[in-house]
């Protein structure tokens, strides 16, 4: 194995992982991935989250705490649809 693989920062993270990248408990964290605020995907029977989709969650809560909105998919597609009209 490479010396660079083992200290490449890693694209895709086990469930319990990824709530840790971001400070969250484990349930909490299912529950964001249930609602679909946060996405996962199934390979096999592992459930794995995206780096880049980590980082798509963190920029819609730094959205959301600008412009004082909560946590939904419906309400931050409606952030966006303002964003791009003005």
């Amino acid at each position: 194995m490479c010396k660079d693989a083992l200290t490449a920062p890693r694209i895709m993270y086990p469930v319990e992982a990824a709530a840790f990248q971001v400070g969250f408990h484990r349930s909490k964290f299912f529950e964001l991935l249930r609602d679909g605020t946060i996405a996962s995907v199934k390979v096999g029977s592992r459930r794995l989250v995206a780096h880049d989709d980590l980082l798509a969650f963190k920029d819609r809560l730094q959205k959301e705490s600008a412009v004082g909105i909560t946590t939904s998919p419906t309400a931050l597609e409606a952030a966006d649809a303002a964003a791009t009209a003005t």
